[in-house]
């Protein structure tokens, strides 16, 4: 009774390491997208704050 049934967790472990991997890679990703947004956001803000205007970054 104390035994817990395990039957609907198996995984196929180099299943579960390559996604643990491709999620960990997209994570990566988007962290550094979500960075640089943030550091150009800061720098318009900065910019702004000298020159009255916002500046047009593409």
């Amino acid at each position: 009774m104390g035994e817990k049934d395990n039957t609907n967790k198996k995984v196929q472990p180099q299943r579960s390491n390559l996604l643990d991997h491709f999620i960990q890679r997209n994570l990566t990703t988007k962290m550094q997208e979500v960075e640089e947004k943030a550091i150009a956001k800061a720098i318009r803000t900065l910019l702004k704050d000298e020159e009255g205007e916002t500046p047009s970054f593409h």
